[in-house]
């Protein structure tokens, strides 16, 4: 097989919602050498999510606009896909939404990544099983997350949402505020913290959390591209976690 110049290693392919601007630029900084992303994006409104219909609006429009997205991205023939949106994988059973994902694999005939079901895998990984979460949801999308988490067979500690009213929204969160909130999170007596939602900026943060916190802090697309090295087989997991996933220090 003839390789790509730049992408010798692996290219991988990222789906986003439209109103992301988180995902590319974070994973964008992970990349190892010989390694390439490719964005996709699913057209969707930044409309208001303040109730479980919006919620539901919102799910559609990325439903509706997904095949487009992927379609897209894998015309440049990925070795990965990674579906980098994250509520939306936490709305079923852990079962059904992996055979959404197991489904999409055979689909396309590549290996792909989802949100929940990197974080349990990491979680698993490094043996984390009490956990408190960081959203930037409103109590609906909170509540799909603990009982996401539960049904996985983690002990939720604790749930904090940033009520967040758009699909855009998170991506305005400053680290300060960020940084306090999980300050908070730490005390409830947790092994580590977990963050989800991926137009949530916090892989910068993650870096150096263990330090001020005195427990790991998982963010979502951090725990995405992990997996996704991890799949392809070059993950080297030391290596890393030392750069960008602390465990301790």
């Amino acid at each position: 097989m003839i390789r790509d110049t730049l992408g010798f290693r692996a290219k991988i392919g990222i789906v986003v919602p439209s109103t992301n601007t988180v995902v590319g630029p974070e994973m964008a900084a992970m990349q190892p050498i010989g390694v390439t992303n490719h964005l996709g994006r699913m057209m969707i409104p930044n409309m208001p999510i303040n109730s479980n219909a919006d919620f539901s609006a919102l799910a559609a429009a990325l439903a509706e606009n997904q095949n487009a997205a992927l379609e897209s991205v894998m015309s440049c023939a990925p070795d990965h896909l990674i579906l980098g949106l994250s509520y939306e994988t936490f709305w079923s059973e852990p079962s059904e939404g992996q055979a959404v994902t197991d489904a999409l694999c055979d689909k396309l005939g590549i290996g792909v990544s989802n949100a929940s079901s990197a974080m349990v895998s990491c979680l698993q990984d490094f043996g984390l099983s009490r956990i408190a979460v960081l959203t930037p949801y409103k109590p609906i999308g909170d509540a799909q997350v603990r009982n996401f988490f539960e049904a996985s067979g983690f002990k939720v500690v604790e749930v904090k949402g940033l009520c967040g009213n758009s699909p855009s929204a998170p991506a305005q969160v400053t680290h300060a505020d960020m940084a306090q909130t999980l300050r908070d999170l730490a005390r409830c007596g947790a092994d580590a913290i977990v963050q989800v939602g991926t137009n949530l900026p916090t892989a910068q943060l993650a870096q150096q959390a263990i330090d001020w916190l005195g427990i790991p802090f998982l963010a979502a697309n951090t725990v995405l591209y992990r997996e996704a090295l991890k799949q392809l087989g070059l993950l080297d997991d030391a290596a890393f976690c030392a750069e960008w996933m602390p465990m301790q220090r």
